[in-house]
């Protein structure tokens, strides 16, 4: 009579070697220049270039006018983040922050070279939604999907990078729309987003395959071993997707 082997998830094999680092930390690292990312879909990052863009005579746009697209847009791009919650289950983080990025990039592109309040409508509805919606959404998936017992801790660890990255980039940001201008700054913030932040694809990784092939073993912050269903997974991600529009627009 022969026992059956237990059963042991990918993400319980490691080395010596491989608990040394676990990486998860790794992502999350990542995961805050994601989110620090969201400045030009911000309230306070659109904030910085608010007085610039209604002072634009090829705009043509009151404050007040630019406050009802504003709305508008926050509304509309709200809409975006339930899709990209799907597809961060399907596809992974890796693939979908580096679409998020690009279509992110091109939409503050866009938004740089606007001239009527039609084309600033649609642009700064996509801005809002890819910059403060879906990328959120990307950032916090990247976390969640790789901390389980010290998922207090990285949240933590995380909300300090977050703090730094803020305070820096939006110093930097300000200072930049001033010296040369709000269209010149958005179009910069752009081609980092597209040349910067898209080829992070290179050092992030999900964790189901991370865990399969060895290179993320989980040590510390060890998971439980896979279900055969991975619904739960998918329930996490559509409620960091649901939670945007209340808790970050």
């Amino acid at each position: 009579m022969s026992l059956a082997a237990p059963t042991i998830a990918p993400d319980q094999v490691a080395t010596s070697a491989e608990r040394r680092i676990y990486y998860g930390w790794v992502n999350l690292l990542m995961a805050s220049v994601a989110m620090t990312a969201t400045l030009p879909g911000r309230t306070h990052g659109l904030g910085l270039i608010t007085r610039p863009l209604t002072e634009d005579t090829a705009l043509n746009v009151s404050e007040a006018l630019f406050s009802q697209l504003n709305f508008w847009a926050v509304l509309i791009g709200t809409a975006i983040c339930l899709p990209v919650g799907k597809a961060i289950d399907r596809f992974g983080v890796r693939h979908v922050l580096t679409a998020v990025a690009v279509v992110l990039g091109l939409s503050v592109a866009g938004l740089s070279q606007a001239t009527n309040w039609i084309w600033l409508l649609v642009t700064l509805t996509l801005v809002r939604g890819f910059g403060q919606g879906a990328l959120s959404v990307v950032s916090m998936a990247m976390i969640g999907k790789w901390f389980t017992r010290r998922l207090g801790m990285a949240m933590g660890l995380f909300s300090v990078l977050l703090a730094i990255g803020f305070i820096n980039t939006t110093v930097g940001t300000g200072y930049a729309v001033s010296t040369y201008g709000w269209r010149v700054t958005w179009l910069a913030i752009a081609a980092c987003l597209v040349f910067g932040l898209a080829p992070l694809i290179v050092f992030t990784k999900d964790w189901l395959v991370a865990a399969a092939s060895g290179s993320g073993t989980f040590s510390h912050s060890r998971r439980p071993p896979q279900r055969k269903s991975n619904q739960p997974r998918k329930i996490s991600t559509f409620f960091l997707a649901c939670s945007q529009p209340a808790t970050q627009f």
